[in-house]
């Protein structure tokens, strides 16, 4: 039985990757159609859309929203579909396959718990496939179901599925990822998408769906260490109201925050109020992970946008130097000296590149180890930079979201995104390719 609304469980976040026309978005069509999670206005459109092609049933029309997209037959923005059944929830996503849209890719692993690979058993493992297991080992990512689809293609043959399944092993394997569970499928026909498939009584697994429901989402962050990340600072009050957000942790009335970043004198504060947008006439007296609110203060110690206030206990890192794996965006390369503008949370500063290594050939895929002097277009790489003032952050691995960092062109009229990584840890600066 399955429920085309949210259960009360934080839903897991799902990203679908895969080589353009290998059937992402038929997957996730044939999904939510085969699980009943479809309004009736959802199931008018799609049988609309579906007649105007010719064709008795489009999957994949469901997800392609824009008609452009339907006439091109690719999908070119990152697509979020809620649905739930009796064991789970989950935010289907379903990301670009094209190498030119590696931007919205990227955006949607970041927000993701886990991961679908897909491969057409026709035509094997790809470039952009290698691409995005490629972003997958960079981010982390822990959870991962492969689905090699088309199997309706090849007459539903064991063997070309287990050739293709052995050379996503021998891809995991090589940058170094947990064995993902590996699904043989037919998405446009829905063999093993939601109930098993009677053309191939050799695979004896679960289901997409089975698989789905034994993920898990990202742990809360309430029982992270504290970080409120300040927004604003509305000073005509008579006690001047701090804007932020609860990033990790929580806060409490009374108790003691330290505000970063420091330079000499540690800045500490009490806290005295916490007020909150369309609440009731009673104070709260405490917030926690996600809820933005504005705070006072027994004294303000000259606090400002950008700053980030913590417990006593487990403070965050603030530094000048920073090692970043970074993935490269923009088409014009990154090279030793140039400076950018890193972006995290509202912290804006001035980055210097002062190195580089680990970086990984965008066409060969081969990791050179040395000192390199830039950085191309879609490659990723350590890359190390010198700050102007101290960015106040946490190791990815720690805490995510005080984790990521974007880049932006720095001296230029246009601040475009052109890269975007995650901080590392001194001791985590060795490459995980």
């Amino acid at each position: 039985m399955v429920s085309s609304s949210l259960s009360a469980a934080s839903p897991v976040r799902v990203i679908t990757l895969g080589h353009v026309d290998h059937g992402k978005s038929t997957l996730l069509g044939r999904l939510l159609y085969d699980a009943h999670a479809l309004s009736k206005e959802q199931l008018l459109a799609l049988e609309k859309a579906s007649m105007a092609e010719g064709k008795e049933l489009e999957p994949a029309f469901l997800l392609d929203a824009f008609l452009e997209e339907q006439a091109e037959n690719i999908t070119i923005d990152t697509t979020s579909i809620p649905f739930a059944t009796i064991n789970g929830s989950f935010i289907m996503m379903d990301a670009p396959g094209h190498k030119e849209f590696l931007k919205n890719m990227l955006t949607g692993v970041c927000a993701a718990d886990a991961a679908i690979v897909l491969v057409s058993v026709i035509d094997g493992l790809q470039d952009q496939t290698r691409r995005h297991v490629q972003v997958l080992s960079l981010l982390g990512m822990q959870q991962v179901i492969v689905v090699i689809n088309k199997l309706d293609r090849v007459a539903y043959s064991k063997q070309a599925f287990e050739q293709v399944a052995a050379s996503m092993q021998e891809l995991f394997n090589e940058f170094r990822l947990p064995q993902p569970r590996i699904i043989p499928a037919a998405a446009l026909l829905g063999e093993n998408v939601v109930s098993p498939s009677a053309q191939m009584p050799w695979y004896e697994g679960p289901t997409l769906l089975q698989c789905l429901e034994l993920l898990t989402a990202a742990p809360s962050f309430e029982q992270g260490p504290l970080r409120f990340v300040v927004q604003d600072i509305y000073r005509f009050y008579k006690d001047p109201l701090i804007v932020g957000r609860v990033e990790s942790g929580s806060l409490t009335i009374g108790e003691e925050l330290v505000f970063w970043p420091q330079a000499g004198e540690v800045r500490k504060s009490r806290l005295q109020s916490i007020e909150q947008w369309g609440a009731s006439s009673l104070k709260a007296t405490k917030a926690t992970a996600g809820q933005s609110i504005a705070i006072t203060l027994s004294d303000c110690l000259g606090i400002q946008r950008g700053d980030v206030a913590s417990s006593a206990v487990d403070p965050p890192m603030q530094s000048h130097d920073l090692c970043i794996r970074l993935f490269w965006l923009d088409s014009g390369s990154l090279s030793v000296g140039h400076e950018m503008i890193l972006q995290l949370g509202t912290q804006r500063l001035l980055a210097r590149v002062s190195s580089m290594e680990h970086v990984v050939d965008a066409t060969t895929m081969n990791v050179n180890t040395e000192c390199v002097p830039s950085l191309k277009q879609h490659e990723l790489g350590d890359v190390k930079f010198y700050l102007e003032h101290p960015l106040v952050c946490d190791s990815y691995h720690k805490l995510p979201l005080m984790g990521r960092v974007v880049m932006r062109r720095a001296h230029t009229a246009l601040s475009r995104l052109v890269g975007a990584g995650i901080i590392l840890a001194t001791n985590e600066a060795v490459m995980i390719l």
